[in-house]
């Protein structure tokens, strides 16, 4: 083994190397003098005069210690960052000559990019990131061109394949090499489609906490959402589309934002096409005549029409708060929700359950009937449910009980001793409904 302990005036020809793959008296050449972790070397030309007896190099000489360690071969794997001195020891005519080489090994780091696709194949791929001397774009496994930091426009008609997309890969790199840098794969499809409307709905959730957002993304397109105006997050939607791209989450904490909007962007073209979709709220809660169901939505909203729900049914149309006072059973949960539309996009609210401390109405029961023979509304009776242990009670206005019946599908013809008396009377109603007890009292009109 060579060992060598070197004067001085060698080391100060270290810091004459500018980054060549050749070293500083041209004796030898390696593969690269740059690159990321591990980062493999090798000797790969060595221009040496033929007397030399020994060659032999220190991939890891130090100046501050010019002790030369030779190595078994001419190859070494860098596998920490820094930078690192390769020295050449040769002897000829039994004169100790060295020459020297620099190399520098970076970390791989995340390549901080943004690739905006555009109309008529057009690419723009936005390198925010200065980490590294270049990129390298590979297009379908092939290198395509050199990328500097900052904007790069690309043509891809010609990259595009059958199903109308390509792969691509962005590689950071250092002078020339790429080996072992970090990697970033997308792939693109050619934009088809132009629609304007790309919102279909949103659900708030029942702790208001999270929508979701429904909408109608197309491939490789460039999205912004915003929340109340401001912006959430930009993202690029992927060149194939599923039903799992189709929602988006969001969770917030203000419980009061206003209205949720979606811009595609063709950046290329400085084009912007915009959807708005607006949240809709409920409260619900009981008050003396029954169930309170507040509504909140901004007064921009004017929704086309609001289908407020009970356990799923519609119950009412209304754009206010209002009481349900119907079919409420003490005892028994009921849920609400309430659907907003506006052109052709619908907004659901968060549901609201609640258990009742009262019975209000749990039978519907008409509020007027007229015995004239006519076939319609003759007789008065709840309309037909399913209840057991039934019973009907009706009363004049002066206490006198004028009917009875113990069958749903039984009612009063209006008559009592023979007459038809107009006016207005009092029923009560007993039974048992989904396993609850109901007693139920109200007034009707007898119209002659």
């Amino acid at each position: 083994m060579l060992r060598f302990c070197l004067s001085s005036i060698f080391v100060q020809i270290i810091i004459l190397n500018s980054y060549s793959q050749i070293s500083n008296l041209g004796r030898f050449e390696v593969n690269v003098n740059k690159g990321c972790v591990p980062l493999f070397i090798e000797v790969i030309n060595e221009n040496v005069d033929t007397s030399a007896t020994v060659i032999q190099y220190d991939f890891n000489y130090e100046p501050n210690n010019p002790i030369f360690n030779p190595s078994s071969n001419s190859k070494n794997i860098y596998s920490n960052s820094g930078k690192y001195i390769i020295a050449q020891a040769i002897n000829v005519d039994n004169i100790e000559k060295i020459d020297f080489i620099e190399i520098e090994v970076f970390e791989s780091k995340v390549i901080d990019f943004e690739i905006n696709n555009c109309r008529y194949n057009q690419l723009e791929i936005n390198i925010i990131d200065d980490y590294y001397e270049g990129y390298n774009l590979y297009i379908n496994d092939s290198l395509v061109e050199s990328l500097n930091s900052g904007i790069n426009n690309l043509d891809y008609d010609r990259f595009l394949n059958s199903e109308n997309k390509f792969d691509g890969l962005i590689k950071g790199k250092f002078s020339d090499s790429d080996e072992s840098c970090y990697e970033v794969t997308f792939s693109i499809s050619s934009i088809e489609s132009n629609s304007q409307k790309l919102i279909d709905s949103v659900i708030v959730s029942d702790d208001r906490s999270i929508y979701s957002l429904f909408y109608r993304p197309e491939k490789s397109t460039n999205y912004s959402l915003k929340i109340d105006g401001k912006a959430d997050s930009i993202f690029l939607t992927n060149s194939t589309i599923d039903l799992n791209d189709h929602k988006i989450y969001l969770k917030r904490k203000t419980y009061s934002d206003k209205h949720l909007s979606i811009e595609k962007k063709y950046k290329c073209q400085n084009e912007i096409i915009e959807d708005k979709i607006f949240l809709l709220y409920l409260n619900s809660y009981e008050v003396n005549n029954g169930i309170k169901i507040d509504l909140s939505y901004e007064d921009e909203a004017e929704f086309d029409s609001v289908h407020v729900m009970k356990d799923d049914k519609l119950i009412f149309e209304s754009k206010k708060s209002i009481i349900d006072k119907y079919n409420l059973i003490k005892g028994k949960e009921y849920c609400y929700r309430v659907f907003g539309y506006k052109d052709g996009k619908k907004s659901i609210s968060n549901q609201n359950c609640l258990v009742t401390n009262r019975s209000y109405n749990p039978i519907p029961v008409p509020n007027a009937f007229s015995p004239n023979a006519d076939g319609i509304n003759d007789v008065f009776k709840p309309f037909e449910i399913k209840v057991s242990n039934y019973s009907l009670e009706i009363y004049d206005k002066n206490g006198i009980n004028v009917f009875k019946s113990n069958d749903i599908k039984i009612g009063w013809d209006g008559f009592y001793n023979g007459k038809v008396n107009q006016g207005s009377y009092i029923y009560i109603i007993k039974c048992e409904m989904d396993d609850k007890n109901v007693n139920q009292k109200g007034k009707f009109l007898l119209l002659n």
